[in-house]
């Protein structure tokens, strides 16, 4: 665990360095985008915010597996990003680094912008 925390900073510092790639900004706004779509349609649905049910409903495990999927999509998609720019810029892959960082960049911001747009398109006159 000692040695994830220098990992991930320097693999961030590195994005930050290199964001002329465009790796960091992708797997940010193709997070921020999927959980401001799925934002939406959980207060269309009448849904309680993304986080919220995770804390909440941790007895409801078919309910969260449902909602688990979608964050795997997510990863999925920010590790497939993140495993693009490897190879096309050093030829190789590293799939340990590529969800590492794919769970940073694009997973987090996904749940976060999911729970706030949820919480800000919900009627406050409805009950959840």
């Amino acid at each position: 665990m000692s040695s994830l925390l220098p990992f991930v900073a320097e693999q961030l510092s590195v994005r930050v360095i290199a964001m002329f790639d465009g790796r960091l900004i992708a797997q940010a706004v193709a997070g921020a985008m999927l959980g401001l779509i799925d934002g939406l349609s959980d207060a269309e649905r009448r849904r309680p915010p993304y986080l919220w049910s995770r804390v909440e409903g941790a007895g409801e495990l078919g309910a969260l597996l449902s909602k688990g999927g979608d964050a795997v999509k997510v990863l999925a998609f920010g590790v497939a990003i993140d495993a693009t720019n490897q190879f096309v810029s050093s030829g190789a892959i590293d799939l340990g680094e590529a969800v590492v960082v794919a769970l940073v960049i694009c997973v987090a911001p996904y749940a976060l912008l999911r729970s706030v747009v949820t919480a800000l398109a919900t009627d406050p006159t409805d009950d959840l």
